[in-house]
């Protein structure tokens, strides 16, 4: 990674950790206890230390509300993972930076959380951000070596939220370079790596995000989607993770793919978690125009949509084209289909017709777009190492399987073309098409595989991506576990919904997971103090 973690941080006690030499600091060394005073004596009974093991936003809120854990011992117990797991162990190789800062910030809302008490549910809680997202005070790089020594000079708007809500940016982490795969290799360091099967996919492009969240080095964390880049990563990491209808989610600071079709959002273990950190970072933002109606779309909390009994009566559209050939995949995801028919919901097998010319191709959006939009994003930056893409390609510095894609992107001299107008006039088309049949049909959300085969061993291409029906209609999709498949990794489902239907959404992922359990923990990054 770029940083050191915490330099200059006083030394915490020390615990070895599982299955490297790493030494770990401690959680929650010095338990606070409760005093209770009986008539004839007074009796101090030790609270024990909370575990941050797996724990949710909510559990880990109260233990600070208890006095059983703060937010420095949440940094702590991440670092001594990220050293355990990321820097050694597996070597996942997830995080590009770890913010030097992030024990320090952690001490300062601990102080001012006792002071004044919490701002939101955030405060006090580890989040990381892919690194295409701003922050002031670290790089962002976008996966390009090229840009490893560039640091904004303002956060994106995204990390200014989080930032306002309290949360702590415990590091950026990796992606595919520029975004530009649905695997998650960098010129800046390389591969990350699963901690489920070892040499598999992990997805991408915000594959950093997804391993950094699932393996516990991160409590949440935020990515990308321009066509799957969320989702993939989500079901192959066992995580919610959902791509927000294009106009809620702010672009604005972030290192584009396309200006159409980008999306940003959250990756968690929980869909509370998710929908936690879907309050704190939606909403209007003038320096992103597609987003000035998005305050009329917001609800008072999109936790409030998160209900266990959230599969009753609900009704799923099961998209069987999407489903691609019989074989592992579809099997777990078929399985738990009737697993959310059994906890109430209602299946309908639906196609939307004329599906494939309506929709067409995601990618003859985003790659016209990408070297404008690019050109755009570093316009506002003067002091940056690039300006265009014109500029990469002449750097030379990027991965042999990025080279081909820049020179078709750098080749596309304008977008003033039919072509291109006929793409995104197939957005609109895409969006009332799938509306007409959810409305036909009364269905909350349509479901297929977030991907169709299993994750593929690195190196190796990644078929089966079904990310377009979302990305060409600009809807939201939430991807939601569907256990694992014969290699040992996971696998997903994506609900679809109406634009703006993130809570219906959350309430149909919410029930699922309370009748379900879906998530399944990885074998490869256990609890270190166990």
């Amino acid at each position: 990674m770029l940083l050191a973690a915490c330099a200059g941080s006083a030394a915490p006690a020390t615990t070895a950790a599982t299955s490297t030499t790493t030494t770990a600091p401690a959680t929650n060394t010095t338990a606070p206890a409760t005093t209770i005073t009986a008539p004839a004596t007074t009796i101090t009974v030790p609270v024990p230390p909370f575990d941050p093991y797996g724990a949710s936003i909510l559990e880990m809120q109260q233990a600070m509300d208890e006095g059983r854990l703060t937010a420095a011992d949440l940094v702590d117990f991440y670092l001594a993972r990220i050293a355990a797991y990321d820097d050694a162990g597996p070597l996942l190789n997830a995080f590009i930076t770890v913010n030097p800062e992030a024990r320090d910030e952690a001490a300062r809302l601990d102080a001012e959380r006792a002071q004044r008490g919490p701002r939101s549910l955030l405060h006090g809680i580890p989040v990381v951000l892919k690194d295409n997202i701003n922050t002031l005070d670290m790089p962002t790089t976008a996966g390009s070596a090229v840009l490893a020594g560039f640091v904004p000079s303002d956060d994106a708007f995204q990390a200014a939220r989080l930032r306002a809500a309290g949360a702590i940016i415990l590091g950026k982490v990796n992606m595919q370079e520029f975004a530009r795969s649905i695997h998650t290799n960098s010129s800046v360091i390389g591969r990350t790596l699963s901690p489920y099967v070892i040499d598999r996919n992990v997805g991408g492009s915000s594959g950093g995000t997804g391993v950094a969240v699932t393996a516990d080095l991160a409590t949440v964390g935020l990515g990308s989607d321009t066509c799957g880049s969320i989702r993939i990563p989500s079901a192959f990491n066992s995580l919610f993770g959902l791509r927000p209808t294009v106009g809620l989610s702010s672009r604005s600071g972030v290192i584009p793919l396309s200006t159409s079709e980008d999306t940003v959002g959250p990756l968690a273990r929980t869909v509370a978690d998710l929908a936690i950190v879907l309050d704190a970072t939606v909403g209007s933002d003038p320096a992103d125009p597609v987003t000035a109606g998005a305050a009329t779309h917001q609800p008072d909390s999109y936790l409030d949509f998160v209900d266990p009994n959230g599969l009753v009566g609900a009704r799923i559209g099961v998209m069987d084209s999407l489903f691609g050939a019989p074989g592992p995949v579809s099997n777990a995801t078929r399985a738990a289909l009737a697993q959310m028919e059994a906890a109430g919901a209602t299946l309908v097998h639906v196609e939307i017709p004329g599906r494939s010319a309506i929709l067409g191709n995601a990618t003859s959006v985003f790659l016209r777009e990408w070297a404008f939009a690019t050109e755009a994003y570093f316009s506002a930056y003067p002091d940056a190492p690039i300006a265009s893409l014109d500029d990469v390609l002449a750097a030379g510095d990027y991965l042999p399987e990025t080279g081909s894609l820049l020179r078709r992107a750098v080749a596309i001299a304008t977008l003033d073309t039919a072509e291109y107008a006929a793409a995104v006039a197939a957005r609109a088309q895409a969006a009332a098409a799938i509306t007409a049949v959810l409305d036909e049909h009364e269905l909350d959300a349509l479901a297929y595989p977030s991907i169709q085969v299993a994750s593929a061993r690195n190196g190796v291409n990644q078929e089966g991506n079904n990310c377009g029906t979302a990305a060409v209609s600009g809807l939201p999709a939430l991807s939601v576990p569907a256990g694992l498949e014969s290699t040992g990794m996971p696998v997903g489902i994506d609900l679809l919904g109406r634009a703006f239907a993130e809570p219906t959404l959350i309430r149909i992922a919410s029930g699922y997971e309370a009748a379900v359990d879906p998530r399944v923990e990885p074998p490869l990054t256990p609890p270190l103090n166990r």
